[in-house]
């Protein structure tokens, strides 16, 4: 499927953000692209607009395991903002996950890191 959604200006009606996105698979696999693009209006970030593209894959390997991967690339700057990746198992009573992140971004007071991720919960 695809989807979009945009905010315009209440005075000028000037376009002011817009996301798109789009999906092709089912549930179980599938692959994604999206963009999204935001006039920031605080001052405190003016001239830091927002002008991202995200894509990703989900890929059953069996009835209970899958792999996820996505990935989010700043068009702004031409370079990587995030990915990450994770295998998941689902059971019918609990689920874990094993996971990967790696954030790129570099802020005033914040610069990304690569953090790994284990996850376990009780489903009933």
């Amino acid at each position: 499927g695809l989807n979009s959604r945009f905010r315009l200006d209440r005075d000028s009606l000037a376009l002011r953000h817009i996301e798109t996105d789009g999906r092709i698979g089912t549930s179980h696999n599938y692959i994604y692209v999206g963009h999204i693009w935001s006039e920031q209006l605080d001052e405190a970030f003016l001239g830091q607009d927002i002008n991202e593209t995200a894509g990703g894959i989900r890929i059953q390997l069996t009835e209970r395991l899958s792999f996820n991967f996505d990935a989010i690339y700043n068009n702004t700057y031409n370079q990587f903002q995030r990915h990450s990746g994770r295998l998941y198992y689902k059971h019918p009573c609990y689920f874990l996950s094993l996971g990967c992140h790696r954030d790129y971004a570099i802020r005033d007071d914040y610069t990304g890191n690569t953090t790994f991720q284990f996850r376990f919960g009780l489903d009933y």
